[in-house]
């Protein structure tokens, strides 16, 4: 619940403050790529990269969710094993 809270406290500082920067450069800027160029407001290129960086960290954070998921459906089957295991060693140990 608490790290919820924080996680939308953080959200809601990032859209402050690109607001309060997007507000500032209102200017027009060349955008320069591999194979040519093009002019956009300096707001449009601040939200466009602050898009990108959220799509970018939502796609790390759901490879990882993607591998924890599968290391707890591991570590589960591991820990059904173990009643048997443990009754193997008793019986091994009794012998």
């Amino acid at each position: 619940m608490m790290k919820q809270r924080l996680s939308l406290i953080g959200l809601l500082l990032v859209i402050i403050l690109t607001v309060v920067l997007s507000l500032a450069n209102r200017q027009e800027v060349i955008v320069h790529y591999l194979f040519g160029q093009f002019r956009m407001p300096l707001i449009l290129v601040i939200i466009g990269s602050l898009l990108i960086g959220i799509v970018i960290q939502y796609l790390i954070g759901l490879t990882k969710n993607l591998s924890l998921k599968s290391e707890i459906k591991n570590l589960k089957k591991e820990l059904s094993e173990l009643p048997a295991l443990q009754n193997k060693e008793k019986t091994d140990l009794q012998k």
